[in-house]
């Protein structure tokens, strides 16, 4: 999966290679394929010693940190690898950078010179949106889909309000990121009702936009956008975050992706809650109008899905659907990105679980994946979830 959102970032093959074999072990016992020794990329093999030695040194010290190294060398560990940890840490001044260095100033530290900087065209930058939306749906199960699904209801609104070409592209890209400070929300928050949630947890969640807005504030092309994302989850009464602004202080983007957000929310399966039929959902936030979201953009979401029913617009069934995927293998690789374990989805489709664990084991061939995370992106680029 990392390798994928890599190549979609346009990264160097370099990158895209370590991450893919960033888990396989010297001894050829790590994944997706099982390679060993000098056939893993020297990157890969150096990453996956030192991201495992730092989370070990947080948690059990120093020299905990050594005997696991060591233990594990010609094993897990490149002994090259190894052998140049150890011929380093008898430094002092190697645990004390360590122990004190702030991570994001040291990322910063290594970012290139302006001069080197590529220049990124309107095209490639809707694919660095797209992969960034990718990721933070892959947070939770629950979300899985939904940052191209709300950008594509935004785009709607958008058009249906009159709104000139350069203003329907700027929303859409908005509301592709605009959860993209999601990923500072712990999974197992997301994942819960939130009715269950504590205070401090709601506040995690109401900071999101937030973080949203620090993360696109790095990339300045992303500049024209910042404000809608930052405003999506402010309501018209004033009662929203996370600057509680009201009415016209909303800039007029985060007012559509709010609709389009609140929209998606009420009519797909959410920890709170099934999802609602298209109408329902629609009686339910036409009582919100004036108060949580704008009635211009809500009633341009009706006028917009009276003329296309997006609530169908998914394919229910296909015979030919990509990588020689089968409908049933559809159906499986749908309840499996929605968080299902293989009982579960099996009892959903009234099959054997050994029947579900073969259909995954054909399927997980055919994309080229070997987890459910890529799995899931899979099925979210190639447009297979409901």
């Amino acid at each position: 999966m990392a390798s994928r959102i890599a190549q979609r970032l346009d990264m160097p093959q370099a990158v895209q290679d370590a991450l893919m074999h960033v888990f396989e072990q010297w001894d050829g016992h790590g994944m997706p394929y099982g390679i060993e020794r000098e056939t893993i990329p020297v990157i890969s093999r150096i990453v996956l010693v030192t991201s495992f030695l730092e989370v070990f040194h947080r948690v059990e010290g120093r020299d905990a940190t050594k005997q696991v190294a060591l233990a594990r060398r010609d094993k897990a560990f490149d002994p090259g690898v190894v052998d140049a940890f150890l011929s380093i840490v008898e430094r002092e001044a190697f645990w004390t950078g360590l122990e004190r260095e702030r991570v994001w100033d040291s990322v910063l530290s290594l970012e290139p010179e302006q001069s080197t900087n590529r220049y990124i065209g309107e095209e490639k930058l809707r694919d660095v949106a797209l992969a960034m939306a990718d990721y933070a749906d892959l947070k939770s199960p629950f979300l899985a889909g939904r940052s191209r699904r709300v950008a594509d209801l935004a785009q709607g609104i958008a058009l249906r309000m009159g709104l000139s070409e350069s203003q329907v592209a700027t929303i859409y890209q908005a509301a592709l990121v605009h959860d993209i400070g999601i990923v500072a929300v712990p999974s197992f928050v997301l994942n819960r009702s939130q009715d269950s949630h504590t205070e401090a947890e709601r506040e995690q969640f109401r900071l999101h936009p937030y973080h949203s807005e620090r993360v696109l504030s790095r990339v300045p092309a992303m500049e024209p956008i910042i404000p809608i994302v930052a405003a999506h989850h402010e309501r018209m009464d004033g009662r929203g975050y996370y600057r509680g602004l009201k009415g016209s202080e909303i800039p007029l983007g985060a007012q559509i992706i709010a609709v389009a957000d609140r929209f998606d929310e009420l009519t797909h399966d959410m920890p709170d809650g099934l999802g609602r039929e298209r109408d329902q959902a629609i009686d339910l936030m036409r009582k919100e109008v004036g108060g949580r979201i704008s009635h211009d953009a809500f009633q341009a979401l009706v006028d917009d899905l009276s003329g296309t029913n997006r609530s169908h617009r998914q394919r229910a069934r296909q015979q030919d659907w990509p990588a020689g995927l089968t409908d049933r293998e559809v159906e499986v690789l749908r309840l499996i990105a929605k968080g299902l374990n293989r009982r579960q989805a099996a009892t959903a489709l009234f099959i054997a679980e050994g029947t579900v664990r073969s259909h995954l084991e054909h399927i997980y061939s055919k994309i080229g994946v070997s987890s459910r995370s890529a799995a899931t992106l899979f099925a979210v680029e190639n447009d297979l979830l409901p």
